[in-house]
């Protein structure tokens, strides 16, 4: 049997999988919003300095989903 954070972590990560383009896009609206998506922007771009476009996205894209992570199993 898992853990309760355990569990909670698994069930966040399993509602974030199933939302829908549309609905993950309206999390990241809601939950983050632009200014904390420039943060991340600028902080993907100072770890990576030399990494290209799709770097610095995929980097966003990681942080994006950790925070919606979060955000699922805090909800």
């Amino acid at each position: 049997m898992a853990a309760p954070d355990e569990a909670r972590a698994v069930a966040a990560l399993e509602k974030v999988q199933a939302l829908s383009a549309e609905e993950l896009d309206a999390l990241i609206t809601r939950e983050i919003g632009n200014p904390m998506l420039g943060v991340f922007s600028a902080l993907a771009k100072a770890v990576n300095p030399g990494g290209d476009r799709e770097e610095v996205f995929r980097a966003v894209h990681l942080m994006v989903l950790s925070y919606a992570l979060r955000v699922e199993t805090e909800g």
